[in-house]
């Protein structure tokens, strides 16, 4: 009995320990994930203006948004389009990209560090950059097209153009995902490689049935992580 007793209050201890560490975690998630969570779904059962009281209105506001709100349509043709091009396009172009720094050549590093930084720089410097850039009336593509008397090209401008502008900018900083890929190509065993080059694989076939296949974990992370991001892109758009 003693001893059960002694069991208990140890047990107890090292428990109370465990929660004493996790203190400062759990705090912040209740605080800043689990109670936004539950208030943005309390609120929007509501109407409410921050100015007076909440004022509960059911399931109205989401009739509202599915069926009388025009925005809502365009905002979700955006999210499917951006999840259906450009999360794919930041998918490929870093794993090819990853693909051709994985090589052994002179400066390697330096490249290496040169396409990572785009990813490091604050989103606003990076909008701002690419806005200078793409301007249809003083941008320097523009300019360099038009002194060569190629006509401009209204890159943000025009709607047919934008969302593609704003997945070639989102390709261009995708210095993390290059970083994973590289991590996964030094992970594939060269002897995959060498028993392929014995059977005769030429490089196409190396890569396509080799280094895809090996790559493919790093590849379902990214494409699931771009789809949560894509649905809640707005900086670089705004």
């Amino acid at each position: 009995m003693v001893q059960g007793r002694l069991k208990w209050s140890l047990g107890s201890r090292a428990t109370t320990k465990g929660l004493l560490f996790i203190a400062p975690w759990l705090i912040g998630f209740l605080t800043f994930t689990v109670y936004p969570i539950c208030a943005s779904a309390y609120f929007s059962l509501t109407r409410y203006d921050v100015i007076r009281p909440p004022r509960f209105v059911g399931l109205e506001n989401y009739v509202e948004l599915m069926t009388r709100d025009r925005t809502m349509r365009v905002v979700a043709g955006n999210s499917l389009w951006w999840i259906a091009v450009a999360v794919p396009l930041g998918v490929v172009s870093p794993f090819l990209l990853a693909n051709l720094l994985n090589k052994e050549f002179a400066g390697r590093s330096v490249f290496r560090a040169i396409f990572f930084l785009p990813s490091v720089i604050p989103v606003v410097a990076s909008a701002l950059t690419w806005q200078w850039l793409l301007n249809t009336n003083y941008g320097l593509i523009n300019g360099f097209l038009m002194s060569n008397g190629l006509t401009r090209i209204p890159f943000l401008s025009n709607p047919e153009l934008a969302k593609p502008s704003l997945a070639v900018i989102d390709a261009w900083v995708k210095g993390g995902s290059m970083v994973i890929f590289l991590a996964a190509l030094q992970d594939v065993p060269r002897s995959l490689y060498e028993a392929a080059v014995v059977d005769g694989a030429s490089a196409w076939d190396r890569f396509w049935h080799v280094t895809v296949p090996m790559c493919t974990p790093a590849m379902l992370f990214l494409l699931i992580t771009g789809i949560i991001g894509g649905l809640q892109y707005f900086g670089l758009p705004w």
